[in-house]
């Protein structure tokens, strides 16, 4: 029998342990599944499905991860402001961010509900 044959029956199981086997491939080099290239998912169980997040999860480097949090969670603590309210509190935590010399404020130049419903009254109330 040769491995090259495209008539060689198959059944249901046999091609969706196929598409299983592809789909695995997939999710550990590109963390995709099969449905994201437009390719017909496998029917897993949900033991199989947990089973390939938990693969996924153990193919990183820990170590390596564990430093990485190690050196950047000090750098994340937030202040401490009595009385304040939520809006205070993240303008402080991104004024103290070492990022915010990157940050460009934008400002809406155009009410968009305006612009698209074309209500004349709701024109008079954004220009106030």
């Amino acid at each position: 029998m040769s491995h090259n044959d495209p008539t060689m029956p198959y059944s249901d199981s046999m091609y969706n342990e196929a598409l299983i086997a592809i789909e695995d491939l997939c999710i550990i080099i590109a963390n995709l599944s099969l449905h994201h290239f437009g390719l017909n998912s496998p029917n897993r169980a949900a033991s199989d499905v947990v089973a390939t997040e938990v693969n996924r999860e153990l193919q990183y480097n820990i170590t390596a991860m564990e430093d990485i949090v190690a050196r950047n969670v000090p750098l994340q603590t937030l202040p401490v402001i009595p009385r304040s309210t939520y809006a205070d509190e993240i303008n402080a935590c991104l004024k103290l961010s070492p990022l915010w010399h990157s940050f460009q404020k934008l400002q809406l130049s155009k009410n968009m509900r305006v612009e698209i419903l074309q209500d004349s009254s709701a024109m008079t109330f954004s220009d106030q």
